[in-house]
């Protein structure tokens, strides 16, 4: 056997390990971040910034594409003039693996300011997203 077929194999391994520990680590916050989608009266805006922010485009897209209202928020974009995107009845879900990024910053102090709720993905669950938003979820892995 090639040592590329060995190293996929154990890549996908360590992947579906992954998928399963997150899958124990499921709690209430999960139920109430479905509700929250669920109850919102305006727009779901999804944001992140590098890889966390394409996997918020793409969750943008699918939650446009089952009829909920959504749209992606550039954090970086955010703190020059598109803020404004923002009201007071939508919710915005954040991805940051980190939980750092300096962009994320202008803008979790606006939605804080305009009591906006936050649902935050992110593998570090005492970060500044985890500690601005209304429910995390974590997605720590190996």
């Amino acid at each position: 056997m090639s040592q590329d077929l060995e190293e996929g194999r154990r890549v996908l391994k360590i992947e579906a390990q992954s998928i399963l520990d997150i899958a124990e680590r499921l709690n209430g916050g999960f139920q109430k971040a479905v509700d929250m989608i669920m109850a919102c009266k305006g727009k779901v805006i999804v944001t992140g910034i590098g890889k966390s922010g394409q996997i918020a485009r793409k969750m943008a897209s699918t939650l446009s594409s089952t009829g909920t209202p959504a749209l992606y928020l550039h954090p970086a974009e955010s703190s020059h003039g598109d803020m404004g995107v923002v009201e007071k009845t939508d919710l915005v879900v954040a991805f940051s693996y980190g939980g750092e990024a300096p962009e994320m910053g202008p803008l979790l102090s606006y939605l804080a300011r305009k009591d906006v709720p936050l649902i935050a993905f992110t593998g570090k669950n005492e970060s500044s997203l985890a500690r601005s938003a209304t429910v995390v979820l974590d997605i720590a892995v190996k």
